[in-house]
């Protein structure tokens, strides 16, 4: 669905749900998961230097294997934490459930998840497996690194000034609400903060 180099792609590899439920790490509950969420996982495209000779090999990333899981039941993000947990590779996942995709993959053990659209169309870069990971997990995701940041510290930022955003949309729907005046006064006080909080954050 990424449009990657047809070299990639690699065809009839799926990976059976009872090897992934079989694995000795997994508890029970996650096992379960696995069996009543999944209809069905494969590989799909796999980037390295055998399919793309002029990659170098990566000191982090020897491969980056993309992986579509097929799913019985809307996406339970606890799901997530279990395929991570039992495939020890570089993946991304892409999950598909009802003409619906979304997208997956872990940086620096960060867990990153984003909705796309079924034609959404990637460009490799980067002049060894690291590069292009790194690359992509910027243009999948959206993340545009500031101020000299490196990747993963610009995603643990984003992710405290999204919770900061949410906190303050849930703090402004209970002050809408709110009937007494005093405590529509304590709820924009909170807002306020939050908003200079995240203020503080972007000017760093």
């Amino acid at each position: 669905m990424f449009n990657l180099p047809k070299e990639t792609e690699i065809k009839n590899q799926r990976i059976a749900k009872t090897k992934i439920i079989e694995s000795n790490e997994l508890k029970s509950y996650e096992k379960k998961l696995v069996d009543t969420e999944i209809k069905s996982i494969s590989i799909v495209n796999q980037i390295s230097t055998g399919t793309i000779p002029s990659l170098s090999e990566g000191q982090r990333i020897q491969s980056i294997n993309f992986i579509l899981v097929e799913l019985k039941t809307p996406l339970e993000e606890n799901l997530l934490d279990v395929i991570f947990k039992s495939i020890k590779q570089t993946i991304i996942l892409v999950l598909y459930i009802d003409g619906a995709y979304t997208i997956s993959a872990k940086y620096e053990n960060i867990k990153l998840i984003e909705k796309v659209e079924e034609n959404v169309s990637i460009v490799l870069n980067g002049n060894s497996i690291d590069e292009v990971y790194d690359n992509l997990i910027k243009d999948l995701f959206h993340i545009v690194t500031k101020n000299n940041n490196g990747i993963g510290e610009q995603i643990i930022i984003n992710t405290k000034i999204s919770k900061l955003r949410q906190e303050i949309s849930n703090l402004k729907i209970k002050r809408d609400k709110e009937i007494q005046f005093n405590k529509k006064v304590i709820f924009n006080n909170k807002i306020n903060a939050l908003e200079k909080e995240i203020k503080v954050i972007l000017s760093n």
